[in-house]
């Protein structure tokens, strides 16, 4: 098992669907095993 930090620009990337940087990140996103743990970074300021 490998576990991922995303940071907040993946995220505006899966949000934005016309972003070109969208279907990349998930295409890889997609390509990771289930047994992978995904945590997304955010920092409140």
């Amino acid at each position: 098992m490998r576990r991922y930090l995303l940071d907040t620009n993946i995220i505006t990337y899966l949000e934005e669907k016309k972003s070109p940087f969208h279907m990349p990140v998930v295409s890889r996103l997609s390509k990771l095993p289930d047994e992978n743990e995904v945590y997304i970074y955010f920092d409140v300021v």
